[in-house]
């Protein structure tokens, strides 16, 4: 019987993307709309496995402080102290959360047969956890089996090839 632990849950806008950890392979439960899309990555077919903190932080607050900016001088060529302070106010709180929380983060899967691109965590700080308990559960992604002895070719030939 196999035992399914629920490791990630990532909001986008498009619908929630879902992680499960099994027995032998990793579950992606990505809902888009109204649409569900299951994909299986077996232990055995990983390759590599990358995390990578998004880049569009930046841009994303240099918009909002933008349009909070023309809603202030709207606010401040009318007169009204009050209309400035709440709009203040609201561009602190939708700024606050990305500003705390820090990037978010973006994830490639690549197996033996393709690669998959989708955010495993929310944002990047969370990215070391998630690697580690990947890591607790695949200990050969971790650590690549080394090549044997005997598939190496013998030490004169690979003198010959370094000189």
């Amino acid at each position: 019987m196999s035992t399914r632990h629920h490791i990630a849950h990532v909001r986008r806008w498009i619908g929630p993307l879902d992680w499960y950890l099994e027995d032998d392979h990793l579950l992606a439960v990505d809902q888009r709309f109204f649409e569900r899309r299951y994909r299986r990555f077996y232990f055995a077919d990983i390759r590599s496995l990358v995390i990578w903190p998004n880049q569009n932080l930046w841009i994303h607050l240099g918009v909002a402080a933008f349009i909070a900016f023309l809603a202030w001088l709207i606010a401040f060529n009318l007169r009204s102290p009050r209309a400035e302070f709440v709009i203040l106010a609201l561009a602190a709180l939708i700024m606050a959360p990305d500003i705390l929380l820090g990037h978010r983060a973006g994830a490639r899967i690549e197996t033996v047969h393709s690669g998959y691109r989708a955010p495993l965590v929310n944002r990047w700080r969370q990215a070391p956890a998630m690697l580690d308990l990947l890591r607790s559960q695949l200990p050969r992604i971790a650590a690549p089996e080394p090549i044997p002895e005997s598939a190496l070719p013998p030490p004169e030939a690979r003198a010959s090839e370094a000189g």
